[in-house]
């Protein structure tokens, strides 16, 4: 946006008699951050649900198990953590306890805080210890936790194992090793002979509004009479902003399609792809309000702004009107 004529050039000669003033008084304008207006978080330690069945007779129904311990952050926050401890976790093939056990754990403990605000953000840990109490099952692990983080930047998770590994082979005698930070996805495939499953670790999900979801660990059913899904140690963080809201649709005509994103602003982005392959892209802005602006990119724009605008500001908390534009002409 550009800013011309002699109220431009007044404002500038105004600059060099307050520069000094403001340094001085600590008057300064950083970049502009949105605040976080809610913010989302959950964790839990252990989560089964398992089918058991012979061929051809059907799979019973699921025997589930948890999720447990487990706990979930108010959408207003919490400056305290919200914790939930078990002492153990057992998901077995059966509901009797000799029922032979997909995995069984010692202590899990489960905590989720964050809060609202300029500086808001979330973070969720699920630590679960002593996996494979019994001896017999093919994962063991000292201990395996997950943690996540979320703020108005995004959101970030990972992974912890110490002393993993993975028996391979129906009689154990083939073991492979877990990293201590496995990357987002490491899968390791497991033939027990009457039954095979993949357990992936460090597993990592973006959700539709923008959080996060970690499963420290899931072991995934392939062949065999037990069929089902085992989750240990998952957590998820997510924010809020006030710079959210925005929508994209896509609409499929014959082929091609029409994809609109709508931001906060009113301005709006469509591109149109065609059966060809060729797209057309249109971007349209809303006039811009008094005092909207576009902060430089280079960083002599960026300290002038920061002047020019702190400057703006002060004024309109003393109720002086007519700088509302104030440096506004450094943005382009």
């Amino acid at each position: 946006m550009v800013k011309t004529g002699a109220g431009a050039w007044r404002h500038k000669l105004v600059v060099g008699v307050l520069f000094s003033a403001m340094v001085l008084a600590g008057v300064w304008q950083s970049p502009a951050s949105a605040d976080v207006s809610a913010v989302e978080g959950s964790a839990y330690g252990c989560f089964g649900s398992t089918t058991f069945a012979f061929p051809p007779n059907p799979p019973g129904p699921p025997l589930v198990t948890g999720p447990l311990p487990e706990v979930e952050l108010p959408a207003g926050g919490s400056v305290d953590p919200v914790t939930a401890t078990e002492q153990t976790c057992d998901i077995r093939v059966g509901p009797a306890p000799t029922d032979p056990a997909v995995i069984t754990t010692g202590p899990l403990t489960v905590t989720t805080q964050g809060t609202t605000g300029p500086a808001g953000s979330v973070t969720s840990t699920a630590d679960i210890d002593n996996v494979n109490r019994t001896g017999q099952e093919a994962l063991t692990a000292a201990s395996i936790s997950s943690t996540c983080t979320a703020n108005e930047d995004g959101a970030t998770g990972s992974t912890a194992v110490t002393g993993g590994s993975v028996a391979t082979n129906p009689d154990g005698t083939v073991v492979e090793a877990v990293p201590a930070n496995p990357e987002p996805g490491l899968t390791i495939f497991a033939d027990l002979g009457v039954a095979t499953s993949n357990y992936i670790f460090n597993e990592q999900i973006t959700n539709a509004d923008g959080s996060i979801t970690v499963n420290a660990l899931r072991i995934v059913s392939l062949t065999g009479p037990v069929q089902g899904t085992v989750i240990i140690g998952q957590v998820v963080c997510g924010v809020t902003t006030d710079g959210s809201g925005g929508s994209t649709t896509t609409t499929e005509d014959g082929g091609g399609s029409t994809t609109t994103t709508m931001g906060n602003g009113g301005g709006s982005t469509t591109t149109t792809m065609g059966n060809g392959g060729g797209s057309t892209t249109t971007t349209t802005q809303p006039d811009p309000g008094p005092g909207e602006c576009d902060r430089p990119t280079d960083f002599v724009g960026q300290l002038l702004f920061d002047v020019f605008r702190g400057i703006a500001d002060l004024f309109e908390s003393l109720g002086i009107t007519g700088f509302e534009d104030f440096g506004c002409d450094l943005d382009d």
